[in-house]
């Protein structure tokens, strides 16, 4: 009798529980959709509209990364000297900062200089990259979607690990900690398994350098994954005060690409982009990166007080909503909407370059812009990657896609939307030196921004991304005189 009391017990406690976890999950639910509709901007809500699609966020909520950051905010706030443009920005997209990659108090900071000359192609970015990495004292941290041994990108990058190890031999002090992320997708199943070799190719040539640990000390991980959930992300943090963000992988490089140097605050953004990834994806023997103060907490913020925002998105593989049209758009997430709101808010000209363009929602948002009045100027390749954009549920070519944007715009507001073909010196249908692959965006001659997102299905609704925009009206001149404007310039005219 007192073994079925105590059954009766512990039955009444589980159900006790499992009641209030009910009620806890009801009123967080609840208290998504009261927040969305009071608080969240016009994107917002219409993307959160209803109970459903309030659950289905609170259940694919990314969870909040750790940052490894010492003595910032719990929340973000907006510098007083952002533009109006990046407040209409933070605006759309500071309510789903949870569903990024950075912590709140990392996700906006303003002690920040960027450099005013672009890093063009992969002599100049990956020369620069090795700049950084020889200057390392204490830490490296580099992601990167794909890594080719015995190419360019990839011997600048081991030498300059080389020439790091001779550095500490001769200065001493301990070893500079180095953390790099590829990333590796797979299909199939067993021995008909096929899959992303650039995990196997980065310790090979790590493995080929015989470091010594002790001066230079190398972990590696990698991003698995099955489908399209990527690690797209480009970027290199040095020492946690430098850092490059760029479209370019260690590889052969697939056309023009770009990469943007930055100092101060938000290289401490970036680097907890890449702890949140290393948090997700590390080996079992791979160690935590350490806690770090701000640079302008170390004494090491840059003469500049530029405003800058770090948007990410994280990884999501889920193919069914791309392939049954309109049922899922995977683009509650920094990076997406504030592409949107740049579209949206902007006033007078929106610039934009991409390997590919056949996002639907990017693709409405364009339309939008250019039918209430902004001059919106694209530079795309006429080709690029088109068998695997020709897919199913991967949008479509360039080339069909153009068609479509022009075809859906009136006749006396045609003026507004001009396309180009990036005009390099040979034709091709892939990899040649007609393409362009850089990720690049400017508004109103104010705010940039450049990164890894494509604006295409696969970095819209997939991919794990990272992008930075940087509002300044004199870095944004800079970088325009030297990728969009002579782009423009050169490209061939569509319709």
């Amino acid at each position: 009798m007192g073994l079925i009391k105590d059954a009766a017990g512990k039955l009444q406690s589980v159900q006790t529980r499992a009641a209030e976890l009910k009620e806890k999950v009801e009123s967080k639910v609840e208290h998504a959709v009261k927040t969305t509709v009071k608080t969240g901007s016009r994107i917002g809500r219409d993307r959160f509209s209803g109970p459903r699609k309030a659950i289905t966020n609170l259940l694919h909520k990314h969870s909040g990364p750790p940052g490894a950051a010492e003595g910032i905010g719990s929340t973000a706030r907006l510098p007083a000297n952002a533009s109006p443009l990046m407040k209409k920005v933070y605006e759309d997209t500071a309510f789903v900062v949870g569903r990024g990659n950075v912590p709140p108090g990392l996700f906006v900071t303003t002690h920040n200089s960027a450099s005013s000359d672009v890093l063009i192609n992969g002599e100049g970015i990956f020369k620069e990259h090795a700049n950084l990495i020889r200057g390392a004292k204490s830490e490296i941290a580099l992601q990167t979607y794909e890594w080719e041994s015995n190419t360019p990108a990839s011997k600048v990058v081991t030498s300059s690990l080389k020439d790091l190890e001779k550095i500490r031999k001769a200065e001493g002090g301990k070893p500079v900690e180095v953390k790099i992320i590829v990333n590796e997708v797979s299909f199939g199943v067993g021995p008909l398994t096929k899959k992303q070799m650039a995990y196997e190719e980065v310790k090979k040539d790590i493995a080929a350098l015989h470091l010594d640990p002790k001066l230079v000390h190398v972990e590696i991980t990698k991003h698995s994954h099955h489908g399209l959930g990527a690690n797209h992300s480009k970027s290199l943090v040095v020492d946690g005060d430098k850092a490059i963000i760029c479209g370019a992988n260690v590889q052969s490089q697939a056309g023009f690409d770009t990469g943007y140097k930055v100092e101060g605050d938000v290289a401490m953004a970036l680097r907890a982009d890449i702890v949140d990834a290393w948090k997700d994806d590390k080996g079992k023997d791979d160690t935590d990166f350490p806690t770090l103060k701000l640079p302008s907490a170390r004494g090491k913020a840059p003469a500049g007080e530029i405003p800058m925002m770090v948007l990410t998105r994280p990884a999501d593989g889920h193919v069914l909503g791309e392939i049954f049209r309109k049922s899922n758009h995977d683009i509650n997430n920094p990076a997406d909407l504030a592409f949107l709101s740049v579209l949206k808010n902007a006033q007078h000209n929106v610039h934009i370059m991409s390997p590919n363009l056949n996002d639907n929602d990017a693709k409405n948002a364009i339309l939008d812009a250019a039918k209430r009045g902004v001059k919106v100027e694209i530079v795309i390749p006429r080709h690029f990657n088109d068998a695997t954009e020709a897919k199913p549920g991967q949008g479509g070519t360039n080339i069909e896609n153009v068609k479509e944007l022009l075809a859906a715009m009136p006749a006396d507001k045609r003026k507004n939307l001009e396309i180009k073909f990036f005009n390099g010196i040979k034709e091709g249908t892939g990899h040649g030196q007609e393409s362009a692959h850089t990720k690049y965006l400017t508004a109103d001659g104010q705010i940039s921004i450049v990164g890894s997102s494509n604006h295409d299905t696969q970095s819209w609704n997939h991919s794990r991304e990272t992008n930075l925009l940087v509002d300044s009206r004199e870095v944004t001149a800079k970088w325009e005189s030297q990728v969009f404007g002579p782009s423009f310039r050169r490209g061939h005219p569509v319709g």
